[in-house]
């Protein structure tokens, strides 16, 4: 029995998403952050578990959450 790979479906970044990578380095970083800061509906609830919840109910259906980049052999093209 012959067992074949999934075959997985390449996308190239685009520009905005090449320069994110190109400006980081070890000592800057390219992403951006924010912050909110929210009083709780109730004593009993718990952000981080929904959150989290919330997240692993995406993951599997929001492809950027799933990507991973692989750069081109020699450099002849951005990243994928």
């Amino acid at each position: 029995m012959v067992r074949r790979k999934a075959r997985v479906e390449m996308k190239q970044l685009t520009g905005v998403d090449v320069g994110f990578l190109l400006m980081e380095s070890p000592n800057t970083y390219g992403y951006v952050n924010g912050l909110s800061i929210y009083q709780r509906p109730s004593p009993e609830f718990e952000p981080f578990t929904e959150v989290r919840k919330r997240l692993e109910i995406m993951v599997g259906h929001l492809e950027p959450l799933r990507r991973a980049v692989v750069e081109v052999p020699l450099e002849l093209d951005r990243s994928y």
